[in-house]
């Protein structure tokens, strides 16, 4: 079963990046993001998963649908929120929907 969706508004997105008006470090809302958001539902760490597992791959190359080779970085993340796809892992279809807006 996947878990209810909430799209995070622009106003929540751009206090979010600036931390929001909690007190908690950006790395634990980001990760109470992802599963308010339902994104470890397809971002898996198990074999056969809708998407590629994100678990230690930040700063690291990742090879891409068209050959491409990326390394993951904030800007990689951003780009595969907000436009998902723009550059698809390879091995994974382009099923992930956009946050934009």
């Amino acid at each position: 079963m996947i878990g209810k969706v909430v799209v995070m508004g622009q106003a929540d997105y751009q206090d979010w990046l600036a931390g929001g008006s909690s007190n908690e470090p950006l790395e634990v809302i980001g990760e109470k993001k992802f599963q308010q958001l339902a994104c470890h539902t397809c971002h898996a760490d198990k074999p056969n998963a809708r998407g590629p597992s994100l678990v230690g791959v930040f700063g690291k190359p990742v090879r891409l649908q068209n050959g491409q080779i990326v390394v993951v970085d904030e800007e990689y993340i951003r780009e595969s929120i907000l436009n998902p796809g723009a550059k698809v892992t390879a091995g994974y279809k382009p099923v992930m929907p956009t946050f934009k807006g």
